[in-house]
């Protein structure tokens, strides 16, 4: 009897759950996103862009197996990223077995056009989407 053994390629299922997520925004907010390639080259980039230069969101996706709230260092990633492409940092992120949760900055949810990245709400994607279609 053999027993096969397969490991979880961490780039290919960060890719699949980036195609997901961009899928999900196109069907709630009616928006195209692609993934940025250059997030594979270089630092500092978020994982989903438009074409269209208005889109106000730089986002980045995680996708892990276990855990409950992301790590701090998944929110300074995509608050670095968008302080150089000045964009609302969004955060994206899904553990097994639960639902896809969603990090912003907590003026976000006050819809207000600025934005204090020290103070962060969570929220579950169609309340996302619901702020995003008020803001957009």
């Amino acid at each position: 009897m053999f027993v096969v053994i397969t490991m979880t390629n961490s780039r290919n299922k960060g890719l699949r759950f980036e195609l997901q997520v961009a899928s999900l925004i196109d069907d709630e907010l009616g928006i195209k996103l692609h993934r940025d390639l250059e997030q594979t080259r270089t630092a500092d980039h978020g994982d989903l862009i438009s074409s269209d230069p208005s889109w106000p969101f730089c986002i980045e996706c995680k996708r892990y197996a276990t855990g409950y709230l992301p790590k701090d260092e998944w929110w300074q990633q995509v608050c670095t990223a968008s302080d150089i492409v000045r964009k609302v940092p969004i955060l994206v992120y899904k553990f097994d077995r639960l639902p896809i949760r969603v990090r912003v900055p907590i003026t976000f949810v006050q819809l207000e056009k600025t934005y204090d990245k020290r103070y962060v709400a969570d929220l579950d994607f169609p309340t996302f989407c619901y702020l995003a279609r008020e803001i957009l």
